[in-house]
């Protein structure tokens, strides 16, 4: 079995090494709600969570044949990032104190890129695929006199709170491919499809998806030959 593995393994590494990869960092900010239904409380957006940071990978597969060239317009983009989603209440919206919640979560988006040439080096791109993050801790607090939050920390119960979150992420950019790798900048949405809370969980509300919007920068450097973009 381990014998197998290692022969996978540089199949793939082969196969990388005749397409073009890419690896570098990411970084960016994100503004982000959650949806609380039954009972239902109106939330308002976090902004000021911290910056997101991680490490990205992507990667273009090989031409077809080598006397044919085909300029590579799709390929695929990992990333690890540690963000930020919360939300907070307003006054208006409840008889109880203002309320703000932030979530730390390491999260691994899984994109299809697609790429389009606007001239020279550069390009439109999207990405658009599912992501899946965990929480790993998470702050909470309420309103003071002078209008900020005080924030502690906040006890995670595995029966009240869900850690795991899943959904779908899409993002609009552009790309410049330069003499040492590639730098982009987009937009992105993303939507949950987990609760944040536990549905079975006595009290707790039965839907509690996040969503989130964030502006991504990212530079990557080119791995192997370079190839054309």
């Amino acid at each position: 079995m381990k014998r197998i593995g290692i022969i996978l393994l540089l199949v793939l590494l082969a196969h990388m090494a005749m397409g073009q990869p890419y690896l570098g960092l990411t970084g960016g900010w994100s503004a982000s709600k959650a949806k609380l239904i039954n009972p239902y409380m109106r939330t308002h957006s976090v902004y000021d969570g911290g910056a997101d940071l991680g490490v990205a990978f992507k990667y273009y597969k090989p031409n077809p044949r080598a006397d044919f060239y085909v300029e590579k317009l799709a390929g695929v983009q990992l990333e690890l990032v540690l963000t930020h989603h919360g939300y907070r209440t307003h006054p208006q919206d409840s008889l109880e104190q203002p309320y703000r919640r932030l979530n730390t979560y390491l999260m691994l988006p899984t994109m299809a890129q697609f790429r389009f040439r606007l001239g020279g080096m550069a390009f439109v791109h999207v990405n658009v695929g599912p992501y899946m993050a965990y929480m790993l801790n998470a702050q909470t607090g309420e309103q003071r006199a002078d209008g900020q939050f005080d924030m502690q920390p906040y006890q995670l119960k595995p029966l009240r709170d869900n850690r795991v979150d899943y959904g779908i992420i899409a993002g609009l950019g552009l790309s410049l491919e330069l003499r040492w790798g590639v730098l982009q900048v987009e937009g992105r949405y993303g939507y949950g499809l987990g609760d944040m809370y536990n549905v079975n969980y006595l009290g707790n509300h039965s839907q509690s998806p996040a969503s989130f919007q964030s502006v991504a920068l990212c530079y990557m450097l080119r791995l192997g030959s370079p190839q054309k973009p």
